[in-house]
């Protein structure tokens, strides 16, 4: 066997606060927009957006920024440019606004400019401005202008010129009566001088050109290569000093000697202390494009959404967590439940790997399967202790294949067979087995079931039709659950080939995945938190808790539940989040980590939590593994309850009940004791008992009815009992009419 090639040496591990790797701390959120940008000066930021207009923002705690003032305009913004006490803002349209921003709490419109065609960008100096226009009309004819504008008086700006561009115009900047325009044809240099006549005086080929700035005498942009850097001393004869083909950002800042460039969904760090040696510091990836980029020290702003920033504390690259990484392109990964082996598929096209996991710490690779040359993807696969299989195909086709596990260095495929269904291109969202038949379900084509009874020769002996979309299936006994957007669904499936649905819970919100555990579901509700399921009837799954996340958490990956922790990981936040179930009706947040990239899937292997973290058109991908035990701790307001010797065996009788039961408990000692109902919701409806009992056996009687005395409905409840102040149990009676 031979090991997975290392890229990163093994790094030490300490336990450090939540502060030493790149991280999102906050959002800013935008109410009503669309792609804002942001300029920050001092300790505020504006931002101008596409749909309402101007904001004012004080920074001086740049992680809680707090909003000062609202502007509305009428045109959508395309572009910001600041210049001390001015605001010029042009739009998408064919408007230029300028404001005074003397008193930030109170920014004054001084005059609106109508341009000749649509904007693209401005750069402007004391006397002029510069608008790059845009015409495209539906037929082949299109137009790009500089626009001369005279605002030597904000409230009168005047038209002075046009000038057609040779090429696209995309950004412009100017510097002592030159003007640099980044077009798609190259780096065009105008001497501007009298701003009637423009003179082009140099051109660099240097491809599509994004974003121009300034900083300490040299040029900076994106062009054709990547980040750019041209030496503009002689604005005739610009020299192009280098350029970094692998560095390449559509929006950028600098702060000192650090360039922050947003590209897509990556926010690269860049160190220009030497610019002829300039190299990414770290990075930072989000599930969302980023748009625009601003920064402060330490905190950069990126707009990964149309509606908020996300705040990144960039003030250590250093990850705390890490373990080792693996250059091996990764989306999703399972084990087997002896954690003696490991799947991993990355590009789908690229086959399914096996490793041997023996060693946790060590994987080694065993054997990749590529079907059919790899003109087939790999749309799922199941391990358990007895079998393996997974599922290729096209458009069109598919196979599944199954494996033994005992024969992985040799001759490991056990058998393939076709697999026929309706629509084109299926994806397959969820495998699992109950005893001799496979349950696969599909994006599109409800439930599949094989029998593999002969393992050489397995068959496909139903299609069973669903409600909706299926999002993820897994199996416990006789029943199969699964889930789409609109809930939780049960399924009987005694009888192999007659399964008929038995269940049902409403998530009235968008279920993505869940997972099982015990007697209970724990369902990732997309922005709704994490769904507390009682399945223990699964004929009636019933909520009976809702995990609260933070306010834009975005859960749609499957979580997993290892020795007795459930692990989320919540993708818009680039956070992995581990709550201890000692409690499962009331899992609590026990550590975290947030760090640089977002997590596809994952597996937890003793200490070495696996992290599939895809990959990109920026290669800034692979197999992460981090040391679970290294994780941030979190405190929480509502303590995990410990167990205790001053309760023993808190019981109800009748349970279900009609019309009232018996809540039994025994003490080791008199105590404070207090005893309340609950709803599935988690109000509180009655509080039975709140004084001091003796030692020994004691029982406190519920007649099935709330704090006023009236009966309430059938249903699920909860009883909590509190021992000299301290949670000690809480469990749940059903009443039955």
């Amino acid at each position: 066997m031979r090991s997975i090639t290392f890229l990163l040496l093994l790094m030490n591990i300490i336990v450090v606060n939540l502060n030493s790797i790149y991280h999102k701390v906050n959002e800013l959120h935008v109410e009503d927009t669309n792609y804002p940008k942001m300029e920050i000066i001092g300790d505020l930021a504006y931002v101008a957006d596409h749909s309402y207009g101007l904001r004012t923002y004080d920074i001086t705690d740049p992680v809680n920024p707090i909003l000062i003032n609202s502007l509305a305009l009428s045109h959508p913004i395309r572009e910001i440019l600041i210049q001390e006490t001015i605001v010029y803002l042009v739009c998408y349209d064919n408007i230029m606004y300028i404001i005074d921003i003397n008193e930030p709490s109170v920014p004054t419109i001084l005059s609106q400019y109508t341009t000749i065609y649509p904007c693209v960008d401005i750069c402007a100096n004391n006397q002029f401005a510069f608008i790059v226009i845009h015409y495209e009309d539906i037929g082949p004819t299109t137009i790009e202008k500089i626009e001369v504008v005279d605002i030597s008086d904000p409230t009168n700006p005047i038209y002075v010129s046009d000038f057609t561009l040779p090429s696209g115009g995309r950004t412009l900047s100017t510097i002592n009566n030159i003007v640099y325009i980044g077009t798609y044809a190259g780096l065009f240099v105008y001497d501007i001088s009298d701003p009637n006549i423009f003179v082009q005086i140099d051109w660099i080929d240097v491809g599509n050109v994004n974003d121009l700035k300034f900083h300490n005498d040299l040029l900076y942009f994106d062009g054709r290569d990547g980040l750019s850097i041209i030496d503009y001393s002689d604005p005739s004869n610009n020299h192009l000093l280098v350029t970094y083909d692998d560095l390449d950002f559509k929006d950028s800042e600098i702060i000192g000697n650090t360039l922050y460039g947003a590209f897509n969904s990556f926010l690269r760090v860049i160190d220009i202390t030497d610019p002829l040696n300039a190299f990414q510091v770290h990075y930072y990836i989000t599930i969302e494009n980023c748009n625009s980029v601003a920064a402060t020290e330490n905190i950069v702003y990126i707009n990964s959404s149309h509606y908020c920033f996300n705040i990144i504390d960039v003030t250590d690259s250093e990850n705390p967590y890490l373990f080792n990484y693996y250059d091996v392109e990764s989306n999703v990964i399972a084990k087997s439940p002896n954690d003696l082996f490991m799947l991993v598929y990355g590009n789908c096209y690229d086959g399914l790997h096996f490793y041997d996991m023996t060693d946790a710490a060590a994987p080694e690779y065993i054997y990749s399967h590529i079907s059919h040359g790899n003109a087939w993807s790999c749309g799922g696969f199941y391990i358990d202790d007895q079998i393996c299989c997974s599922v290729f195909g096209t458009i069109d086709q598919a196979e599944l294949y199954i494996y033994n596990l005992n024969r992985l260095q040799t001759s490991p495929l056990w058998s393939t067979t076709a697999i026929n269904y309706d629509n084109d291109n299926p994806k397959i969202k969820g495998i699992d087995r109950k005893d001799d038949y496979i349950y696969i379900a599909w994006s599109t084509n409800g439930i599949m079931v094989i029998d593999v009874s002969d393992i050489m020769s397995p068959a496909q002996v139903l299609n069973y039709d669903i409600e909706g979309f299926c999002h993820d299936l897994t199996i416990k006994g006789d029943y199969l659950y699964y889930v789409n957007i609109d809930g939780l669904y049960v399924l009987d499936i005694s009888e192999p080939l007659q399964p008929f649905q038995v269940g049902f819970w409403d998530s009235d919100n968008r279920a993505e995945q869940f997972v099982l555990y015990g007697d209970f579901a724990y369902i990732a509700d997309y922005d709704g938190g994490i769904k507390v399921l009682d399945i223990s009837n699964p004929t009636n799954p019933s909520l009976i808790n809702t995990v609260t996340l933070n306010s834009t958490s975005r859960i749609d990956y499957d979580p997993i539940i290892r020795d007795g922790k459930l692990i989320i990981t919540d993708r818009h936040w680039n956070e992995i989040m581990v709550f201890d179930l000692s409690n499962p009706v009331y899992p609590v947040l026990q550590s975290n980590c947030r760090w640089d990239k977002y997590t596809n899937d994952m597996e937890l292997f003793g200490n070495y939590l696996y992290c599939a973290n895809g990959k990109d058109v920026y290669d800034v991908y692979g197999l992460t593994v981090l040391d679970f035990s290294s994780f941030n701790p979190v405190s929480s307001e509502n303590p995990i309850p410990e167990p205790t010797d001053s309760i023993l065996n808190p019981t109800n009788y009748p349970n279900p009940f009609n019309p009232s039961t018996s809540i039994e408990f025994s003490l080791l000692q008199s105590s404070e004791i207090e005893l309340s109902i609950f709803n599935v919701k988690g109000q509180k409806i009655k509080t039975l008992a709140k004084t001091e009992f003796t030692k020994g056996s004691n029982s406190v009687i519920w007649n099935g009815d709330d704090g006023f005395g009236k009966p309430v409905s059938s249903g699920l409840y909860f009883y909590k009992l509190k021992v000299n102040d301290k949670t000690e149990a809480v469990k749940k009676c059903l009443l039955l009419k």
